[in-house]
């Protein structure tokens, strides 16, 4: 992840990587625009490669999913820090994005705070989503 980190930034890693699950994320489009279509070309061109990934000669076992490894990174490619906060902890997110979902938090679940929380399968997201309920 480090040699990715540093062909996407043309920089180093200076410390931990935090992301959240899965790469669900909302982004303003001031915030997409803030790259270059140059910077997005080569992105793009860097995932088809994948010189990173095992099958490449590189360290990286993805298998053939080279793009997996964008996951950790697009919060940092749309101009957050490099290693975010719990979400629970992010008060800038609405209340129904900072349910962790699994990790541990210090809010309510929204399952109890906001009731057409209620109307989204739990069992979908995770078993701690669950025995929130």
């Amino acid at each position: 992840l480090r040699d990715v980190y540093r062909r996407v930034f043309s920089e180093e890693l200076g410390g931990a990587l935090g992301t959240y699950c899965c790469a669900h994320f909302v982004v303003r489009r001031d915030r997409i625009e803030a790259r270059s279509i140059e910077f997005f070309e080569n992105l793009y061109r860097l995932i088809t490669e994948a010189p990173y990934a095992q099958q490449n000669g590189g360290l990286c076992n993805v298998g053939k999913k080279p793009c997996y490894v964008i996951e950790f990174l697009w919060h940092r490619i749309f101009g957050e820090e490099d290693d975010l906060p719990p979400r629970s902890l992010q008060g800038d997110l609405p209340l129904a994005l900072r349910y962790e979902g699994g990790r541990e938090t210090r809010l309510p679940s929204p399952l109890k705070v906001a009731p057409y929380m209620a109307l989204f399968q739990p069992s979908r997201y995770s078993r701690e989503l669950e025995r929130s309920r």
